[in-house]
């Protein structure tokens, strides 16, 4: 036998004002959306130090618990916490990001064009801030050679001073010709495309290390190598034009030494 007890007429409109406000209670209030934080990229700077500085501020942290902000970064112009995440160095309501740009190679392409995006998190979820695009910063700055000698020519001391008829910059080289029939190569232990604001250097080398180049000539009877330790000064002059400037680098001739000088402009 089933017994029922019917519900009183009395008691319905408080059971279904309890209802509506359980109902409510699992919906978030219109009023109160998320705050999520605000947070702007204000720069990117090469240092001296052969690193790239973004630096940002937090505009507002939102209204609840913030928890993270940083930098992301790719070559498409939307990069999002997936591409190339970092976490920020944060001092009151600014924040910053070192990234290496000589960590044994290039990190970035430097033909290339990034894009640098802020980031954060509070307890509401993420957000982003605005993104920055960066390619000229990429060139350092021009660096002063102790000479300045003809453009595309190569001096060779007692041999004498030639000009280029053809230069040529293949993978990570620089292949020149002279007007008398020398060849001159550069072989680079790294890309030639960054510098760093910082010399190259020359090296007798077969083992090639980042930062160094060997430089050597022939025309089939005479032939030379540069000594260790003379600068290279390779400045970028735009995306894909560079002037590579030599002093004064000693090398040997049957026993004696000459001195070697040039200055190119070379694509690559």
């Amino acid at each position: 036998m089933q017994i029922h007890f019917p519900i009183k007429p009395k008691f319905l409109l408080p059971l279904a004002i309890c209802f509506l406000l359980m109902a409510s209670a699992c919906k978030k209030d219109p009023k109160y959306p998320a705050d999520l934080p605000k947070v702007t990229v204000v720069s990117a700077t090469i240092q001296p130090d052969n690193t790239l500085l973004i630096r940002g501020t937090i505009e507002s942290s939102g209204t609840s618990v913030f928890d993270n902000v940083g930098i992301c970064y790719n070559s498409h112009n939307n990069p999002g916490i997936s591409d190339h995440r970092a976490d920020a160095t944060l001092r009151g309501d600014t924040f910053s990001v070192v990234y290496d740009l000589w960590d044994n190679g290039p990190v970035f392409d430097f033909d290339s064009t990034y894009y640098f995006r802020a980031w954060a998190v509070n307890d509401d979820g993420y957000s982003y801030g605005n993104t920055i695009a960066a390619d000229s910063l990429f060139l350092p700055s021009i660096m002063s050679s102790p000479c300045m000698p003809a453009l595309n020519t190569v001096d060779l001391g007692a041999l004498g001073t030639f000009s280029y008829s053809n230069i040529s910059a293949p993978s990570n080289r620089i292949d020149a010709t002279t007007s008398n029939g020398f060849t001159v190569t550069y072989i680079f232990g790294s890309t030639m495309r960054y510098t760093g604001g910082y010399p190259f250097l020359t090296t007798t080398s077969q083992i090639m290390s980042p930062g160094f180049v060997k430089v050597s000539f022939t025309n089939g009877t005479v032939s030379g190598v540069l000594d260790y330790g003379s600068n290279i000064y390779i400045n970028h002059i735009t995306p894909d034009v560079y002037d590579v400037i030599i002093c004064n680098a000693p090398w040997v001739n049957n026993s004696s030494t000459e001195y070697f000088s040039t200055r190119m402009r070379v694509t690559y």
